[in-house]
Protein backbone atom coordinates (compact mmCIF):
# COMPACT_ATOMS: atom_id res chain seq x y z
CA UNK A 1 0.00 0.00 0.00
CA UNK A 2 1.27 3.71 -0.88
CA UNK A 3 -1.16 5.98 0.46
CA UNK A 4 -0.71 9.51 0.74
CA UNK A 5 0.86 10.81 4.34
CA UNK A 6 0.18 14.22 5.28
CA UNK A 7 2.69 15.92 7.42
CA UNK A 8 1.23 19.07 9.55
CA UNK A 9 3.28 21.13 11.40
CA UNK A 10 1.52 23.32 13.27
CA UNK A 11 3.55 26.35 14.76
CA UNK A 12 3.78 29.50 16.61
CA UNK A 13 6.89 32.20 17.09
CA UNK A 14 9.41 28.79 15.79
CA UNK A 15 11.65 30.48 13.26
CA UNK A 16 14.23 28.88 15.83
CA UNK A 17 13.39 25.33 15.40
CA UNK A 18 11.13 25.02 12.25
CA UNK A 19 13.50 24.66 9.81
CA UNK A 20 15.20 21.47 11.17
CA UNK A 21 11.59 19.77 11.63
CA UNK A 22 10.79 21.10 7.70
CA UNK A 23 13.38 19.71 6.51
CA UNK A 24 13.38 16.04 8.33
CA UNK A 25 9.81 16.00 7.25
CA UNK A 26 11.14 16.35 3.70
CA UNK A 27 13.95 13.85 4.05
CA UNK A 28 11.46 11.14 4.79
CA UNK A 29 12.64 7.55 2.92
CA UNK A 30 9.02 7.09 2.14
CA UNK A 31 8.38 9.52 -0.82
CA UNK A 32 4.48 9.65 -1.27
CA UNK A 33 3.80 12.42 1.54
CA UNK A 34 2.53 16.30 1.65
CA UNK A 35 3.85 18.34 3.96
CA UNK A 36 1.65 21.57 5.81
CA UNK A 37 2.87 23.71 7.47
CA UNK A 38 0.22 26.20 9.38
CA UNK A 39 1.01 29.34 11.14
CA UNK A 40 -0.67 30.16 14.13
CA UNK A 41 -0.94 33.78 13.94
CA UNK A 42 3.05 33.92 14.72
CA UNK A 43 3.98 37.59 16.17
CA UNK A 44 7.62 37.73 15.64
CA UNK A 45 7.72 40.38 13.12
CA UNK A 46 7.26 37.41 10.11
CA UNK A 47 10.50 35.37 10.98
CA UNK A 48 8.34 32.58 10.88
CA UNK A 49 6.49 33.30 7.58
CA UNK A 50 9.35 33.96 5.84
CA UNK A 51 11.17 30.73 6.71
CA UNK A 52 8.29 28.88 5.66
CA UNK A 53 7.96 30.35 2.40
CA UNK A 54 11.17 30.03 1.94
CA UNK A 55 10.71 26.31 0.48
CA UNK A 56 8.67 27.38 -1.96
CA UNK A 57 6.17 24.56 -3.51
CA UNK A 58 8.04 22.13 -1.31
CA UNK A 59 5.38 22.62 1.23
CA UNK A 60 1.72 23.61 1.64
CA UNK A 61 1.74 26.91 3.67
CA UNK A 62 -1.34 28.39 5.40
CA UNK A 63 -1.34 31.58 8.11
CA UNK A 64 -4.65 32.31 10.67
CA UNK A 65 -5.53 34.44 13.27
CA UNK A 66 -3.79 32.92 17.08
CA UNK A 67 -6.00 30.40 18.28
CA UNK A 68 -3.81 27.69 19.70
CA UNK A 69 -1.86 24.42 18.42
CA UNK A 70 -5.87 22.64 18.41
CA UNK A 71 -6.75 25.47 16.03
CA UNK A 72 -3.56 25.14 13.59
CA UNK A 73 -3.83 21.38 13.75
CA UNK A 74 -7.34 21.52 12.68
CA UNK A 75 -6.41 23.79 9.75
CA UNK A 76 -3.87 21.03 8.75
CA UNK A 77 -6.70 18.32 8.98
CA UNK A 78 -9.32 20.65 7.11
CA UNK A 79 -6.45 20.95 4.29
CA UNK A 80 -4.83 17.73 4.09
CA UNK A 81 -4.83 15.58 0.68
CA UNK A 82 -3.61 12.48 1.96
CA UNK A 83 -5.35 9.43 3.77
CA UNK A 84 -3.26 9.48 6.54
CA UNK A 85 -2.35 12.21 9.11
CA UNK A 86 1.13 12.36 11.24
CA UNK A 87 1.69 15.10 13.77
CA UNK A 88 5.04 16.64 13.69
CA UNK A 89 5.83 19.62 16.05
CA UNK A 90 7.86 22.47 15.03
CA UNK A 91 10.09 21.85 17.61
CA UNK A 92 10.71 17.90 17.01
CA UNK A 93 12.61 16.02 14.49
CA UNK A 94 11.41 12.99 12.78
CA UNK A 95 13.92 10.00 11.64
CA UNK A 96 14.37 9.69 7.91
CA UNK A 97 12.41 6.03 8.18
CA UNK A 98 9.45 7.05 10.23
CA UNK A 99 6.81 7.11 7.73
CA UNK A 100 8.40 4.40 5.60
CA UNK A 101 8.46 2.27 8.99
CA UNK A 102 4.53 3.41 9.79
CA UNK A 103 3.38 2.99 6.56
CA UNK A 104 5.12 -0.64 6.19
CA UNK A 105 2.54 -2.19 8.99
CA UNK A 106 -0.77 -1.07 6.89
CA UNK A 107 -2.86 -4.03 6.03
CA UNK A 108 -6.20 -4.06 4.43
CA UNK A 109 -7.44 -5.39 7.93
CA UNK A 110 -6.16 -3.14 10.13
CA UNK A 111 -5.79 0.38 7.96
CA UNK A 112 -8.55 1.93 10.38
CA UNK A 113 -5.99 1.53 13.02
CA UNK A 114 -3.95 3.97 14.35
CA UNK A 115 -0.10 3.01 14.34
CA UNK A 116 2.59 4.09 16.79
CA UNK A 117 6.60 4.32 16.63
CA UNK A 118 8.70 4.94 19.22
CA UNK A 119 10.64 8.08 20.42
CA UNK A 120 13.91 9.58 22.13
CA UNK A 121 14.59 13.03 23.51
CA UNK A 122 17.11 15.80 22.28
CA UNK A 123 18.00 19.17 23.98
CA UNK A 124 17.94 22.53 22.25
CA UNK A 125 21.26 21.80 19.80
CA UNK A 126 19.74 18.59 18.99
CA UNK A 127 21.83 16.13 20.73
CA UNK A 128 20.39 12.99 22.34
CA UNK A 129 19.46 13.12 25.82
CA UNK A 130 19.72 10.22 28.52
CA UNK A 131 16.47 11.08 29.53
CA UNK A 132 13.61 7.97 30.51
CA UNK A 133 10.22 8.68 28.90
CA UNK A 134 7.31 9.71 31.36
CA UNK A 135 4.82 6.68 31.73
CA UNK A 136 5.15 3.27 30.66
CA UNK A 137 6.11 1.77 27.31
CA UNK A 138 4.40 -0.95 25.04
CA UNK A 139 5.90 -3.83 23.51
CA UNK A 140 5.11 -4.14 20.21
CA UNK A 141 2.27 -5.54 18.71
CA UNK A 142 -1.69 -4.89 18.45
CA UNK A 143 -3.80 -3.65 20.87
CA UNK A 144 -7.27 -3.18 21.10
CA UNK A 145 -9.40 -0.20 21.85
CA UNK A 146 -9.86 -1.26 25.43
CA UNK A 147 -6.68 -2.80 25.82
CA UNK A 148 -5.05 0.55 25.03
CA UNK A 149 -7.23 2.12 27.39
CA UNK A 150 -6.42 0.18 30.57
CA UNK A 151 -2.25 0.82 29.19
CA UNK A 152 -3.16 4.51 29.08
CA UNK A 153 -4.88 4.63 32.59
CA UNK A 154 -1.92 2.84 34.21
CA UNK A 155 0.66 5.49 32.53
CA UNK A 156 1.77 4.68 29.09
CA UNK A 157 1.85 7.84 27.07
CA UNK A 158 1.22 8.54 23.53
CA UNK A 159 3.41 11.33 22.21
CA UNK A 160 0.92 13.09 19.12
CA UNK A 161 3.98 13.20 16.81
CA UNK A 162 4.37 9.39 17.27
CA UNK A 163 0.79 8.51 15.85
CA UNK A 164 -0.23 7.69 12.29
CA UNK A 165 -3.90 8.36 12.09
CA UNK A 166 -6.31 7.71 8.97
CA UNK A 167 -7.66 11.06 7.60
CA UNK A 168 -11.38 8.89 8.36
CA UNK A 169 -10.92 8.65 12.03
CA UNK A 170 -10.88 12.75 12.39
CA UNK A 171 -14.46 12.63 9.90
CA UNK A 172 -15.89 10.04 12.24
CA UNK A 173 -14.82 11.56 15.60
CA UNK A 174 -14.54 14.96 15.31
CA UNK A 175 -11.80 17.65 15.18
CA UNK A 176 -8.97 18.64 18.21
CA UNK A 177 -11.39 20.82 20.52
CA UNK A 178 -9.93 24.03 20.49
CA UNK A 179 -11.55 25.24 24.44
CA UNK A 180 -8.24 22.55 25.41
CA UNK A 181 -4.89 24.48 25.62
CA UNK A 182 -3.04 21.45 27.33
CA UNK A 183 -4.72 17.99 26.85
CA UNK A 184 -6.21 18.45 23.28
CA UNK A 185 -4.15 15.13 22.33
CA UNK A 186 -5.12 13.26 25.43
CA UNK A 187 -8.74 14.35 25.16
CA UNK A 188 -8.76 13.19 21.34
CA UNK A 189 -7.13 9.68 22.25
CA UNK A 190 -9.52 9.14 24.70
CA UNK A 191 -12.29 9.97 21.74
CA UNK A 192 -10.82 7.49 19.93
CA UNK A 193 -10.11 4.60 22.33
CA UNK A 194 -13.85 4.87 23.46
CA UNK A 195 -15.11 4.97 20.22
CA UNK A 196 -13.21 1.44 19.35
CA UNK A 197 -10.21 1.96 17.64
CA UNK A 198 -7.43 -0.03 17.51
CA UNK A 199 -4.00 0.65 17.90
CA UNK A 200 -0.76 -1.17 16.44
CA UNK A 201 2.65 -0.46 18.50
CA UNK A 202 5.72 -0.52 17.46
CA UNK A 203 8.08 1.54 19.65
CA UNK A 204 11.31 -0.57 18.55
CA UNK A 205 11.85 1.66 16.00
CA UNK A 206 12.43 5.52 16.84
CA UNK A 207 10.55 7.42 14.79
CA UNK A 208 11.02 10.58 16.39
CA UNK A 209 12.87 12.90 18.30
CA UNK A 210 11.17 15.09 20.64
CA UNK A 211 13.23 18.21 21.86
CA UNK A 212 13.21 19.40 25.48
CA UNK A 213 13.47 23.40 26.11
CA UNK A 214 11.96 25.81 28.01
CA UNK A 215 9.58 27.09 25.52
CA UNK A 216 7.47 24.42 24.98
CA UNK A 217 3.93 24.29 25.68
CA UNK A 218 4.55 21.27 27.59
CA UNK A 219 5.76 23.67 29.81
CA UNK A 220 4.68 27.26 29.37
CA UNK A 221 0.95 26.07 29.53
CA UNK A 222 1.31 23.37 32.67
CA UNK A 223 -0.88 25.06 34.61
CA UNK A 224 -3.85 24.37 32.38
CA UNK A 225 -3.60 21.01 32.88
CA UNK A 226 -5.78 21.07 35.93
CA UNK A 227 -8.08 22.71 34.22
CA UNK A 228 -7.92 20.75 31.11
CA UNK A 229 -8.22 17.67 33.29
CA UNK A 230 -11.42 18.21 34.81
CA UNK A 231 -12.80 18.58 31.06
CA UNK A 232 -11.39 15.28 29.62
CA UNK A 233 -12.32 13.57 32.80
CA UNK A 234 -15.81 13.87 32.92
CA UNK A 235 -16.41 13.14 29.34
CA UNK A 236 -14.36 10.21 29.21
CA UNK A 237 -16.32 9.13 32.38
CA UNK A 238 -19.72 9.67 30.24
CA UNK A 239 -17.75 7.53 27.00
CA UNK A 240 -17.32 4.85 29.74
CA UNK A 241 -20.56 4.17 30.78
CA UNK A 242 -21.57 3.88 27.02
CA UNK A 243 -18.92 0.93 25.98
CA UNK A 244 -19.85 -2.79 26.05
CA UNK A 245 -20.78 -4.45 29.63
CA UNK A 246 -17.41 -6.32 29.20
CA UNK A 247 -15.48 -3.26 29.67
CA UNK A 248 -16.81 -1.51 32.55
CA UNK A 249 -13.64 -2.66 34.83
CA UNK A 250 -12.42 0.10 32.81
CA UNK A 251 -14.81 2.54 35.51
CA UNK A 252 -12.86 1.45 38.15
CA UNK A 253 -9.37 1.38 36.74
CA UNK A 254 -10.39 4.92 35.88
CA UNK A 255 -11.29 5.94 38.88
CA UNK A 256 -8.84 5.07 40.84
CA UNK A 257 -6.46 6.43 38.60
CA UNK A 258 -8.14 10.07 39.01
CA UNK A 259 -7.77 9.45 43.11
CA UNK A 260 -3.92 9.37 42.31
CA UNK A 261 -3.81 11.83 39.68
CA UNK A 262 -5.94 14.40 42.15
CA UNK A 263 -8.41 14.67 39.96
CA UNK A 264 -11.00 14.05 42.60
CA UNK A 265 -13.59 15.77 40.93
CA UNK A 266 -13.95 13.30 38.65
CA UNK A 267 -13.32 10.53 41.02
CA UNK A 268 -15.71 11.34 42.94
CA UNK A 269 -18.87 11.43 39.83
CA UNK A 270 -17.11 7.79 39.05
CA UNK A 271 -17.84 6.77 42.82
CA UNK A 272 -21.03 7.90 42.96
CA UNK A 273 -22.04 6.25 40.00
CA UNK A 274 -20.39 3.22 41.13
CA UNK A 275 -22.20 3.32 44.70
CA UNK A 276 -25.73 3.85 42.99
CA UNK A 277 -25.12 0.54 41.43
CA UNK A 278 -24.44 -0.84 44.51
CA UNK A 279 -20.94 -1.94 42.36
CA UNK A 280 -18.70 -1.40 45.03
CA UNK A 281 -17.03 -3.58 47.50
CA UNK A 282 -16.49 -2.98 50.91
CA UNK A 283 -12.39 -3.66 49.77
CA UNK A 284 -12.85 -1.01 46.79
CA UNK A 285 -15.05 1.74 49.36
CA UNK A 286 -11.64 1.61 51.72
CA UNK A 287 -9.23 1.68 48.91
CA UNK A 288 -10.92 4.77 47.44
CA UNK A 289 -11.40 6.62 50.73
CA UNK A 290 -7.69 5.92 51.54
CA UNK A 291 -6.56 7.06 48.29
CA UNK A 292 -8.86 10.44 48.50
CA UNK A 293 -7.54 11.23 52.09
CA UNK A 294 -3.76 10.71 51.21
CA UNK A 295 -4.20 12.92 48.24
CA UNK A 296 -5.73 15.89 49.76
CA UNK A 297 -3.23 15.98 52.83
CA UNK A 298 -0.36 15.10 50.98
CA UNK A 299 0.59 18.87 49.66
CA UNK A 300 0.65 19.68 53.33
CA UNK A 301 2.72 16.72 54.00
CA UNK A 302 5.49 17.90 51.50
CA UNK A 303 5.19 21.44 53.47
CA UNK A 304 5.82 19.70 56.83
CA UNK A 305 8.42 17.87 55.48
CA UNK A 306 10.62 20.51 53.90
CA UNK A 307 9.99 23.26 56.54
CA UNK A 308 11.45 20.54 59.71
CA UNK A 309 14.13 18.85 57.25
CA UNK A 310 15.40 21.70 55.15
CA UNK A 311 14.33 24.86 56.35
CA UNK A 312 12.05 25.52 53.55
CA UNK A 313 8.79 27.30 53.37
CA UNK A 314 6.99 25.97 50.55
CA UNK A 315 4.02 28.30 49.22
CA UNK A 316 0.30 26.61 49.27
Amino acid sequence: MQPLVSIIIPVYNGSNYLKEAIDSALSQTYKNIEVIVVNDGSKDDGATEKLALSYGNKIRYFSKENGGVSSALNVGIQEMRGDYFSWLSHDDLYTETKIEKQVALITEENKNCIFECGSIFIDQFSRPLNRRSFGTKLDDGYYTYDQMLSHTFKGNVMGGCELLIPKVLFDEFGLFKTEIKYMQDLDMWYRFMTGGVNFVVHSSDIGVKSRVHGQQATVTLKKLGIQDAAIVGAEVVDRLLQLPEKDYHLLFEYMFICCKKHNFKTANKIYKILDSRKDLSLFMKIKYFLLTTYGKIRPYLVRCYYKIFFSIKVKK
